[in-house]
């Protein structure tokens, strides 16, 4: 494979076979480069040297990345890649030249930049390679001294070859780190079933279903994504984790900006498991909001990406009170779904308790018995100003009983006043502390409100 960029130095490097016996790794297969150390971490094989010459040190550095999906086009990728290389060097003050793109006779999508600047061990030139294919990404980045090491690193280009089919993907556990192993191919998309979020539109690309936001008015436009089912191999937290170190390059149980990960887990009515990340990680325009969301239908894994904002300010899959990612939740159905026969009682049993949110303003309350009895209680709290200096408080309560049924994810709230109310609802636990504590929670979203309304158990 040959990029623009580097066809000055394969041009230099002699033809003909590589006297070295090709390795593999991951998807890619290349000839160790001569002299060279070796080392793995975290899903990236690292080739160094040093040597003098000319009075003085040289050094190169060849990392080689373990494949991965990517969740944008080629461009937006790499830009993400060269960004990350940038901070993972400590390199200043440098301007990366544009760079180079190629489409290699095998189907990859090759782009290649490079950068001149002084790091700690002294001019340093930087290379980054991104190879697009078959709905991965590899990447190789190389530091080294500038005029330097150029047949070495050539011959690294020269044989270096990457697999199209039966991509393998990492797996490592929730809260370690484990060697990695292969998993089947991917599977079928067509077992999802979901609506599309209002103004939103879906492509399909490389595999998979993408659904793209309009641009709101803060500037975000956000992005899901949904990989083939795939069989599970592993416990669904691990899987999550497993694969949001493949989509982000990260671990997704360190804190960003001194905050932990918010996590959720749950069983939906329709009997399927899911296990979501919430993750801030650094953005190139500031603070990025990621989600992995993994869902366990019979045998089988739905693995779906979201990016937008951080969640606090995210109108896509955040913390407000209207986002697009509720409806899209209560949408989303897998056809390889095959409810339990006690999937209504499970749900009884688990709704039963008292349920509270509470705001400056509002507070909201449910309690719901097993045998099919609910009562609610809500009360607004209003402040109004009519002197300079006096303000009057006042506060409206109501109460409510009635009779409840479910209806696949819709639970049907009946009062005993003949009052009838549809709703979409979720049983979930979420943790803000990464996993260590769990906290009962009960979302509901009114297809006639402004948005979702989430509460937490204060009682059984």
């Amino acid at each position: 494979m040959k990029t623009p960029f580097l066809m000055t130095l394969l041009a230099l490097v002699a033809a003909g076979a590589a006297s070295a016996q090709s390795e593999a790794f991951d998807i890619a297969t290349f000839v160790p480069p001569a002299g060279f150390t070796r080392k793995a971490s975290e899903g990236v094989l690292i080739f160094e040297h040093r040597r003098a010459a000319l009075g003085r040190m040289q050094f190169c550095q060849i990392f080689l990345s373990r494949s991965r999906p990517f969740l944008n086009d080629p461009a937006v990728e790499f830009h993400r890649e060269l960004q990350d290389v940038v901070t993972r060097l400590n390199v200043r003050n440098a301007a990366p030249a544009p760079p180079t793109t190629e489409r290699t006779p095998d189907g990859w999508t090759v782009m290649t930049g490079r950068l001149d600047t002084v790091t700690q061990q002294g001019p340093t030139r930087v290379v980054l390679a991104a190879y697009f294919g078959s709905g991965r990404v590899v990447t190789v980045v190389v530091a080294m001294s500038p005029n330097a090491y150029v047949n070495e690193v050539g011959r690294f280009f020269q044989n270096l070859h990457l697999k199209t089919a039966g991509v393998p993907a990492a797996t490592v556990a929730l809260n370690s780190v484990s060697a990695p192993v292969d998993l089947p191919p991917p599977g079928s998309l067509a077992n999802y079933v979901f609506q599309i979020p209002q103004s939103w539109a879906q492509t399909e690309s490389s595999g998979r279903i993408v659904l793209m936001s309009p641009t709101y008015q803060t500037g975000e436009r956000c992005q899901i994504t949904m990989d083939p089912m795939r069989p599970a191999t592993q416990p669904l937290p691990n899987e999550a984790a497993a694969f949001y170190r493949q989509a982000f390059r990260m671990e997704p149980m360190a804190p960003y900006a001194n905050a932990l990960p918010k996590l959720a887990k749950g069983t939906t009515p329709d009997g399927w498991e899911f296990f979501i990340i919430r993750k801030s990680i650094g953005g190139t325009d500031g603070d990025m909001g990621t989600m992995v969301f993994v869902a366990q239908v019979g045998g089988q894994v739905a693995t779906i990406v979201g990016t937008g904002k951080r969640p606090l300010v995210s109108s896509c899959l955040g913390e407000l009170v209207f986002d697009a990612w509720p409806g899209f939740f209560y949408s989303l159905k897998f056809k390889n779904a095959a409810p339990a026969g006690d999937a209504q009682a499970a749900v009884r049993e688990r709704l039963a308790g008292t349920w509270s949110m509470a705001t400056g303003s509002v507070g909201l309350q449910y309690v719901f018995h097993a045998d099919g009895r609910y009562a609610d209680t809500g009360a607004t709290r209003r402040v109004s100003r009519v002197l300079p200096g006096e303000l009057v408080e006042t506060t409206q309560a109501y109460f409510g009983n009635g009779s409840y049924t479910f209806d696949g994810n819709q639970i049907i709230l009946t009062g005993d006043d003949g009052r009838r109310s549809v709703k979409n609802f979720r049983l979930e636990q979420n943790s803000n502390d990464g996993g260590r504590t769990w906290v009962d929670g009960l979302c509901l979203l009114d297809p006639g409100a402004s948005g979702e309304v989430c509460y937490k158990r204060t009682s059984q």
